[in-house]
């Protein structure tokens, strides 16, 4: 268990590592050669700068009642930390924060660090609120570099996710949250914030009609054995709505055994019956497909050509990514002759731990004779085999009905209603 721990520290810090070194000449390049290639949001960055300063006001307030509890030789140290936070610089601030532990006994560490969190947690709940999305990246990532386990930050990460409209990432962190919730209370943290969020996002994505993506995230949170009986009844319903009985039906006969639900299940099950008995073709529609993909298989895996804007890529197919990614390389490239929408930082939770990246909007995307307007695609400093651009994540295939005839390397898809 111990050499468990700390290979995932390892592999967790060389992560955020290269990643940082990827972000400082994500901002070169950006900020020189690609500045005009992309397309910002109206006043996102002067939104942005008035927001931290909001942020400083109010936070100061907050953080007052804190202070009385220091120890006096860290009276300096703490007043080091907020200035700190003022200036963004995030290394620096958490570098303080780990010298509260070597400074005093254990008993008093407690007490402060507990202080020095709370200050933590209030500037992180601050940032969210004013919407400085990448201040909150960046200090987050700072943070779950060393704590990487710590529920109240990763909570907030979710909450970033979901306030982003990265659903997706969201359900990864509150996943990888439920995987640290080794106390009741953290258990109950999780339970709770995992409920707020389902209920949230179903009433969202239902008033907006996007009902393909919601079945995704259900899926998702399916996979990672996230979902109650009451969240599966919800998500039974989803199936229902866009006509996809088959689907329905498995979830609500397994709910048949749960005291709690199977009586709706029973009731839904029922209706499903009877609009197969009056449509006979309504479920066999469900599995017939009308377009079909040559794949190259390399390995385990499949390899599709996708167009992105217009150009050409190859991606391999992954459907435990919940967003399609391209490389950094690929992106550059790509960048150079073809505009691209600034949406703004995301933390995404992959093999190697909590990392940043960048996400934008592609006007155009084309997966066989099917086209997508506005996909989201994350871009990450990672390296690809020579020939493979990036991911082709659940974000695009979740607007499919899609099956993989592995021994012929072909995806047969048919689009959702």
């Amino acid at each position: 268990m111990l050499e468990k721990k700390y290979s995932t520290i390892a592999l967790l810090l060389i992560a955020v590592l290269a990643f940082y070194v990827g972000w400082l000449s994500q901002k070169r390049v950006h900020g020189q050669v690609l500045a005009k290639h992309i397309e910002r949001p109206s006043e996102y960055f002067e939104t942005l700068s008035t927001d931290v300063e909001q942020v400083n006001e109010v936070w100061d307030e907050l953080s007052k009642e804190t202070e009385t509890g220091f120890n006096p030789i860290n009276v300096d140290l703490l007043a080091a930390f907020k200035q700190s936070l003022r200036l963004e610089d995030y290394a620096q601030a958490m570098a303080e924060y780990q010298m509260v532990a070597r400074t005093v006994s254990s008993d008093q560490h407690r007490v402060e660090a507990g202080n020095l969190k709370i200050i933590l947690l209030q500037h992180l709940d601050l940032l969210l609120e004013t919407s400085a999305y990448y201040q909150f990246a960046e200090l987050s990532e700072h943070y779950l570099s060393i704590y990487y386990d710590d529920i109240d930050v990763l909570l907030r990460l979710g909450a970033f996710n979901q306030a982003t409209a990265s659903y997706a990432e969201a359900v990864a962190v509150y996943q990888l949250a439920k995987t640290y919730a080794y106390t009741n209370k953290n258990v109950l943290q999780v339970d709770q914030a995992i409920n707020d969020f389902i209920s949230q996002t179903d009433a969202q994505l239902r008033s907006t009609e996007s009902l393909p993506r919601l079945t995704i995230i259900y899926e998702l949170m399916n996979k990672y054995n996230l979902l109650q009986p009451h969240h599966q009844l919800m998500q039974a319903k989803v199936y229902m709505t866009l006509g996809e009985w088959t689907s329905a039906e498995t979830i609500l006969t397994e709910l048949l055994a749960d005291d709690l639900s199977s009586s709706i299940a029973q009731r839904l099950l029922s209706a499903i019956y009877q609009t197969s008995t009056n449509n006979n073709n309504s479920i066999a529609i469900e599995n017939t497909y009308n377009e079909q993909i040559v794949l190259k298989k390399q390995r385990n895996q499949f390899l599709v050509k996708v167009g992105i804007n217009g150009k050409d890529a190859t991606l391999m197919i992954d459907t435990g990514a919940s967003m399609t990614t391209l490389s950094q390389d690929t992106f550059e490239k790509m960048s150079d002759k073809h505009r691209f929408t600034l949406q703004g930082p995301r933390m995404f939770t992959t093999a190697n731990g909590v990392v940043k990246g960048t996400v934008y909007r592609a006007d155009n995307f084309s997966l066989g004779r099917f086209e997508l307007k506005d996909v989201q695609i994350a871009v990450l400093d990672f390296e690809m085999t020579e020939g493979l651009n990036g991911l082709l994540g659940m974000n695009i295939l979740s607007n499919f009905r899609f099956y993989i005839e592995q021994n012929k390397a072909l995806i047969y898809l048919s689009k959702r209603l």
